[in-house]
């Protein structure tokens, strides 16, 4: 039974260095070696062995160089003149800087949707932002959490600006995968009723078509979650690690699919 298991195993961690049929080479690698900085098998501060990585994924070391380039434009990698590429060490600061950032994509991106999200897909957000608070309530603070981030990465999306796009995934790397604080963040009744007003808030300024009250809805909504941290920061109760369990989980909520772990 051991060596079975054993067996099942190596088979496992064989089949995670080979591309999946239908995807780029490219992304593949790129997804693939972003995993392996959230599970902490490259540690933040660690230098990246490029050559090492060409043996791991049977590429040449020219993509795997390509790949790095990409995380590296995304903030999880960076490069150290004459040293070569190391996981990015995350700070207080930086993460901050990002939130400011998220409050003004995020606003356009409600501003946006106002010209061009769907009756079905205000429909589809409205029900998410029900479906979240219920999970809030139940207690399923993973499965909820990442409701939430889909929620804001679908919004983002049907605001169909493509460079918009591209500039909020560059920093969501630094936001979404990222534990808050050392203990458990306090999550009452009242809080995850607030956040759920706040997103009724939101969508129902785009179903109206009002773009202004939309955007400042959606940056009033963003910029208190950074005042908490900001607090949280200033009391010493908030630690920075890369997560991954959530979002290896890719769960399906309803109607609700997974978001993409990056968008090419």
């Amino acid at each position: 039974m051991v060596r079975e298991k054993h067996k099942q195993t190596a088979n496992e961690n064989a089949e995670e260095f080979l591309k999946p049929p239908g995807v780029s080479t490219r992304n593949w690698l790129r997804d693939s070696i972003y995993h392996q900085i959230l599970r902490g098998e490259l540690p933040m501060g660690s230098r990246i062995g490029q050559q090492q990585l060409a043996k791991q994924y049977h590429v040449g070391q020219g993509m795997i160089r390509e790949a790095i380039l990409q995380l590296q434009q995304f903030g999880v990698v960076e490069m150290v003149e004459n040293r070569g590429f190391f996981v990015t060490r995350l700070d207080t600061q930086k993460l901050l800087d990002a939130y400011e950032l998220r409050e003004v994509l995020e606003g356009l991106a409600a501003r946006l949707c106002c010209r061009r999200a769907t009756p079905e897909q205000l429909d589809q957000w409205m029900a998410m932002t029900d479906r979240i608070y219920e999970l809030g309530r139940g207690g399923q603070y993973w499965e909820m959490g990442y409701l939430d981030r889909e929620l804001h990465n679908q919004i983002t999306a049907a605001a169909g600006n493509i460079v918009l796009s591209d500039m909020v995934s560059r920093y969501r790397f630094l936001v979404r995968k990222i534990v808050w604080g050392k203990g458990p963040v306090e999550r009452t009744a009242q809080s995850m009723r607030e956040t759920h007003d706040e997103h009724i808030g939101v969508l129902t300024a785009i179903r109206q078509n009002l773009s202004e009250l939309a955007e400042q809805r959606m940056r009033s909504h963003i910029r208190k979650v950074r005042v908490l941290h900001e607090e949280r920061i200033r009391k010493g109760n908030f630690q920075l690690e890369w997560i991954f369990e959530a979002e290896l989980r890719n769960p399906v909520f309803g109607d609700g699919k997974p978001s993409k772990e990056m968008e090419t």
